[in-house]
């Protein structure tokens, strides 16, 4: 499917790396190390807690203690002290060897000595427990321990990182961070305090361990008070994985504990007592070869059943619910253990009743039919009678059917007849109980109108027009008539006639009750299903008993369901368990009921030999379609010149969920999707496609949907070993965003790819416009366009807003417009939150490229954003954006990647090349800095925040950036015309003065002069102090107290209070708070 990709991938990467080799750029980041620190141990807390009843939180130095109110049945005091970790490697071995830590690891954060006393001898720490809240015992904030980290950069394909506890005796244990965790604090959870903690790294090439544990439990059916004893065992399984298997059969095999925790002392039997007698209250269990239960692959699963079953439940001495987790000694000695889940006593469960027939509010009740209630629950029948009340009160007859699975109704008829033209309520009280006597949980209510007084005419009872406005293909068709009937007056084809789909049909015969008042007419093979049935009885030919004709002909109409059971409604939506159920459901008549498919469907029939070649035929929905987590698989559609084409053509006021669609081959025209063709209104969840080729001729093509508007919303879903391919509008989501739509927490995979053969393509969407919004959703794959690509959208335009997304992985090939997560952004339009990752390589041909943007015009914004990718292009190249112009802004955002400007004569002067924009009009640059690499060739405007500025400013920012250049280059801005440059500080590590034009805060200056701007003291001198900067040393910069002290700028100074941060005073410059977190 991809070969193509890899071919280009191969080819340019290897172009890239002659360019990078031929200029000595390493784009892939250098080696630094931190001033050495001496070996440190202070007191950062001490502190008595005088009030048990009132929480204790305290924060000092980062780190963070927080234990809850209660969670101590006495006062206590509490003493932390830290070990400075931060030290030469002679030293780090020293406390490593001292607190008998394994010398491989790597210290990342200081180690806290933590000891608490309480006013009672024989309570420690071990008594912190869950707090109460209202009535249940559940785990309330137990406390927490927030753990800041060193100056070390976190490197998840490098290290694995543990949160390292160790006991009195040194006894440690390790718990694994995931790399989803915000590594630049730690925050830990437990019931107990250990004496002390830490985080711990360790390299990835000496660590083979475990990689999954997890503990599940299937709940009891018990309600404590209620039904008095536990009629099952709760099964609790722990689930161990490794890198490889684990022969649990070896008497040298580790197996896992499971350790049970209450509130108050509990004691089930003998096999199930809590052995502390302080809480939390505990049993530890070790699980021996007799609860290994199975193995499948690396993953191991073990078994405990916790006898229960005919105790009986004493709140005296029963908890109210219990709470379990897992532990494992791995073979190298880490422990592992799951978070706590709780197997307590499930609330109760009381039986609900719907109205089953009639329909709700029916004015047209036959007066015989029945009222019909369901239960979710058996109910016990000698309750149900008088629960049962009828307004205005007529007598009737009650019978309650229960077949496990299957039924369970009760029906009321009228003991003769309900009145004419009358109004009834059936209500069924909370009296009725179920089977284990628990009430019913809520009253429910039929209301309905009987019929006019039709005197003789003859009424359809079956089917029950009142109750649905179908008919099943099995049901009896049946005639009502007020009074004996001349049988032989009633002959098909003049007394009555029935017709199927307009065409009189006589496959049936005539059925008589014993008193000659009701007909039934048995259809040969049943109804058709789908047909339309019209049954007349005429006046003229149809007589009663005493020889009068009947008053007047009766007609009636109704359709044959195709669905056996159901009624298409959200209490009983239809099922879908076929491809032939499939395509009934886009039909007119079916396409806005409620559905949730039970199997999964194979559409291999419908392939390119059905239909004339075209494949299956998309009809449009407006329903609600549950996949229930089951697949569609082999969608094929080629209808080259259709419009609205996929698995549904449009999707008007639906909802789509819980569906996989799994090889789909989608060729149409305009709006072409996986799922839809169009969604208007539509919400899409919990959906995903998977290996497929999505191809239109023209434009918004989408994996899900082609066209999205109108309110339309997707969440959690994903696209993964997929091809988009149109020629305009072409996205893994959505081809074209628009009208208030939102797409949140989608991802594309990086084996997909997204080719626009004219512009508009990207991983998420196309193009994103009118006020729709992308949100906490992952572009990665390979793109190809013309005009605007993007790994998040194409193009964000008219108030429209992409936040907390990333884009992990993504090769781009462009012309014009090309940003990392928007290709173009304009009118009113913002990014935050957003990163680029360094596995993000773009090859723009002309110009308008950036690591977040290519081009922002118009009041809009980019803020909060990072940017580590890699980026070849020949002009207006920036690490945030490669313009930014008409009023917009970039501001606490930071590049950390390589920009590569590539000349060929065709932009003479018109390179500009920046680590934050390249060029930057009419705008402002705020709060921002850049340490990635720039190199460019030839006539060549480069700067470490931007190449060139035009009426614009830059405010309280700095480059760290290296640059080679040709033509005009300096440490912030290249090119400065008209613009300022205001509270801001170069500490480039060097700057080329090969050339004629160069500076350190500007090369080029026309008009306004640079305000109070610093650089680094090593750095060279122009002689002109407005292009020099004052200059300080490199300690200077590392200092908070040089950014706040506001004899150094022009207010408003840096903001050290919400925007900036030195993690480590006299070793870091200056970094951004509140920036999303990294994934590695």
């Amino acid at each position: 499917m991809k070969n193509h990709r890899i071919a280009l991938w191969s080819f340019f990467a290897s172009i890239f790396s002659v360019i990078l080799f031929a200029t000595g750029c390493n784009l892939f980041g250098n080696n630094s190390s931190g001033d050495i620190m001496p070996i440190t141990q202070a007191t950062i807390i001490d502190i008595d807690n005088q009030d048990k009843t009132k929480a204790l939180s305290k924060e000092v130095a980062g780190l963070k203690i927080e234990i809850p109110a209660n969670a101590m049945n006495v006062n206590y005091s509490l003493n932390i002290k830290k070990i400075i970790t931060e030290v030469d490697d002679t030293s780090a071995s020293l406390i490593k060897s001292n607190l008998t830590l394994p010398n491989d690891l790597l210290l990342i954060s200081p180690v806290y000595i933590i000891s608490l006393t309480t006013q009672n001898n024989g309570i420690t720490s071990s008594s912190i427990r869950a707090n109460m809240l209202g009535s249940d015992l559940v785990l309330s904030s137990p406390a927490s321990l927030t753990i800041p980290l060193n100056a070390h950069q976190p490197n998840w394909a490098k290290y694995n990182y543990f949160i390292a506890s160790g006991d009195d005796s040194k006894n440690w244990q390790f718990e694994p961070l995931s790399c989803f965790e915000n590594i630049n604090a730690v925050v830990k959870r437990f019931l107990t305090i250990s004496k002390y903690s830490c985080v711990v790294a360790q390299l990835k090439e000496t660590y083979t361990d475990i990689n999954y544990l997890e503990i599940t439990v299937s709940k009891p059916n018990f309600v404590p008070g209620i039904t008095k004893k536990f009629t099952e065992n709760p099964l609790l399984s722990a689930a161990i994985g490794a890198p490889t298997p684990i022969d649990y059969s070896q008497t040298s095999a580790k197996f896992p504990i499971i350790k049970l925790l209450a509130m108050t002392p509990f004691d089930f039997g003998p096999n199930l007592k809590s052995t502390q007698l302080v809480p939390p209250y505990y049993k530890e269990i070790t699980l021996t070869a007799a609860n290994f239960q199975s193995q499948a692959g690396n993953i191991a699963t073990f078994t405990l059943p916790i006898e229960l079953n005919g105790v009986t439940y004493n709140d005296t001495i029963h908890p109210a619910g219990i709470f379990a987790n897992a532990m494992w000694i791995s073979p190298s000695n880490v422990c592992y253990s799951t978070d706590l889940i709780c197997f307590g006593f499930s609330p109760l469960i009381r039986a609900f009743a719907s109205v089953y027939s009639p329909l709700e509010n029916a004015n047209d009740v036959f007066v015989t039919n029945p009222v019909v209630f369901s239960f979710t629950q058996q109910m016990r029948v000698d309750t149900l009678d008088s629960a049962i009340t009828i307004e205005p009160p007529i007598p009737f007859i009650a019978s309650y059917s229960y077949t496990e699975d299957s039924l369970n109704r009760l029906t009321i008829t009228p003991a003769t007849a309900w009145d004419y033209s009358t109004q009834y309520t059936v209500t069924l009280a909370t009296s009725a109980l179920d089977i284990a006597g628990n009430l019913l949980s809520a009253p429910v209510h039929a209301v309905f109108t009987t019929i006019a007084d039709s005197s003789l005419n003859p009424t359809l009872v079956s089917p029950a027009l009142s109750m649905r406005k179908f008919a099943r293909a099995g049901e009896p068709v049946v005639i009502s008539f007020p009074d004996s009937v001349k049988t032989d007056s009633v002959v098909k084809g003049t007394g009555i006639v029935v017709e199927e789909s307009g065409a009189e049909v006589q496959d049936y015969s005539l059925t008589w009750n014993t008193n000659n008042t009701l007909l039934e007419l048995v259809f040969d093979g049943g109804l058709t299903r789908l047909a339309t049935y019209t049954v007349s009885v005429f006046a003229d030919h149809v007589k009663y008993a005493d020889d009068t004709n009947i008053a007047n002909t009766m007609t009636a109409t109704f359709t044959v369901c195709y669905f056996d059971t159901a009624f298409g409604t959200s209490a009983r939506p239809f099922e879908v368990a076929s491809a032939a159920d499939l395509l009934i459901v886009g039909l007119e008549e079916y396409n806005d009921k409620h559905y949730i498919q039970t199997q999964d469907i194979d559409l291999a029939a419908f392939d390119d030999t059905y239909d004339d070649g075209q494949g299956w035929k998309p009809l449009d929905f407006n329903g609600v379609y549950n996949g229930n987590n089951k697949k569609i698989s082999n969608l094929c559609i080629s209808r080259p010149d259709t419009d609205n084409v996929g698995l549904f053509a449009a999707a008007n006021s639906a909802e789509i969920k819980n569906l996989t669609l799994d090889v789909a081959y989608v060729y149409g025209n305009n709006n072409v999707g996986a799922i839809c063709g169009s969604a208007y209104d539509t919400d899409f969840l919990l959906c995903s496609v998977i290996n497929s080729v999505i191809t239109g001729e023209g434009n918004k093509i989408g994996g899900f949907a082609g066209n999205a508007g109108t309110g339309s919303n997707i969440q959690s879903s994903s696209l993964s070993n997929s091809e988009i391919s149109g020629a305009e509008y072409v996205g893994g989501i959505f081809g074209y965003q628009t009208l208030n739509t939102n797409i949140d927490c989608c991802t594309s995979s990086n084996d997909c790819s997204y080719i626009a053969s004219v512009k508009n393509a990207g991983c998420i969407a196309g193009a994103t416009t009118l006020s729709s919004n992308i949100s906490s959703s992952f572009g990665n794959g390979y793109i190809e366009t013309f005009l605007n690509a993007g790994g998040i959208t194409g193009e964000l335009t008219n108030n429209c807003k992409i936040e907390d997304s990333s884009v992990v992985e993504l090769l781009v090939f462009c012309e014009n417009y090309a940003g990392a997560i928007a290709g173009r952004t304009s009118d009113a339009s913002k990014i935050k939150n957003c990163v680029n990752y360094d596995n993000t390589i773009m090859i723009i041909n002309n110009s308008y490229a950036g690591g977040i943007a290519g081009h922002i015009t118009n009041n809009s914004e980019i803020y909060k954003c990072i940017s580590k990718g890699r980026i070849i292009c020949k002009a207006y190249l920036g690490g945030i954006a490669g313009y930014c112009e008409a009023n917009s802004k970039i501001h606490s955002s930071y590049f950390d990647g390589a920009l590569y400007g590539i000349n060929t004569g065709d932009f003479e002067n018109q390179i500009n090349i920046g680590g934050i924009a390249g060029a930057a009009s009419n705008s402002i640059l705020q709060d921002s800095y850049s340490s990635g690499t720039i190199v460019g060739n030839n006539s060549t405007y480069i700067g470490g925040l931007a190449g060139s500025i035009e009426n614009s400013s830059v405010f309280t920012s700095y480059s760290q950036t290296g640059f080679s250049y040709k033509g005009y280059g300096a440490g912030l801005v290249g090119n400065t015309k008209t613009s300022g440059i205001i509270n801001s500080v170069a500490l480039n590590p060097e700057i080329a003065t090969s050339t004629a034009h160069w500076g350190v805060i500007t090369a080029n200056l026309e008009e306004y002069d640079p305000k109070k701007c610093y650089a680094l003291d090593t750095l060279p001198s122009t002689t002109d102090p407005l292009k020099d900067g004052t200059r300080h040393p490199a300690s200077t910069f590392k200092t908070q107290e040089f950014y706040t002290n506001p004899e150094n700028w022009l207010l408003p100074a840096w903001d050290f209070t919400s925007v900036w941060q030195i993690e480590t005073p006299g070793a870091t410059f200056p970094t951004l708070l509140n920036l999303p977190p990294l994934l590695y």
